[in-house]
């Protein structure tokens, strides 16, 4: 996963994917890295992922298998590497795919239809556009929690990988374009709020 150059206060003690439907408090996302892994195994789900055939498309495949389920399904296709978190409350797998070694963009996968959609581009768009911190690196978005009612994510996006020559610079880049939270709608991927400040808000759900 890639790590973004601010520290994040410290998670509630809330598994997402074993934390009790009833609870008002947002479902921490826990990723795991299912590329590197093979095979992975939450709770009574299972998730394998298929290595590409070199005769053929170069596609990494990943499949998921919940209760009740004869086989698995297939839920993503990429070509470098996938993390995934599981929020079974809400029918919803998160994936952030990294897609170049330095871009990343999140998808959430409705459990339910396999329907994917894009979470990041507006949140990274949007940082992106008020910051000019494109210019000078690459912004990257990364998915925290989901609210209790399952509509919305919040997302810290910021700079990961600055353009510096040395440690310094890049420390200086750090500063100058420091994150921001933003919480976009699960159905569409879109905005809905935003903040500044070193660390997450409190009350964003």
């Amino acid at each position: 996963m890639l790590t973004l150059l601010a520290f994040l206060e410290p998670a509630r003690p809330a598994d997402a994917q074993m934390q009790a439907g009833s609870s008002r408090l947002p479902y921490q996302l826990k990723w795991l890295d299912l590329t590197h892994e093979g095979k992975l195994q939450v709770g009574e789900f299972k998730f394998i992922e298929t290595e590409p055939d070199p005769s053929a498309e170069q596609s990494r495949h990943d499949y998921i298998q919940g209760p009740g389920d004869r086989k698995f399904r297939e839920f993503y296709r990429h070509g470098r590497g996938v993390d995934v978190a599981l929020v079974n409350q809400c029918r919803l797998l998160m994936v952030e795919d990294e897609y170049t070694t330095k871009l990343s963009q999140l998808v959430a996968v409705n459990l339910d239809t396999f329907q994917q959609t894009q979470m990041s581009a507006d949140a990274v768009e949007r940082y992106s556009e008020e910051t000019n911190a494109h210019r000078h690196g690459f912004v990257n978005a990364r998915a925290l929690a989901i609210s209790p009612d399952c509509s919305k994510a919040l997302l810290e996006v910021g700079l990961t990988f600055p353009v510096a020559a040395t440690p310094e610079e890049a420390g200086q880049a750090a500063e100058k374009y420091p994150p921001r939270w933003y919480t976009v709608k699960l159905q569409s991927g879109t905005v809905t709020s935003e903040w500044k400040g070193s660390h997450a808000p409190r009350q964003w759900y």
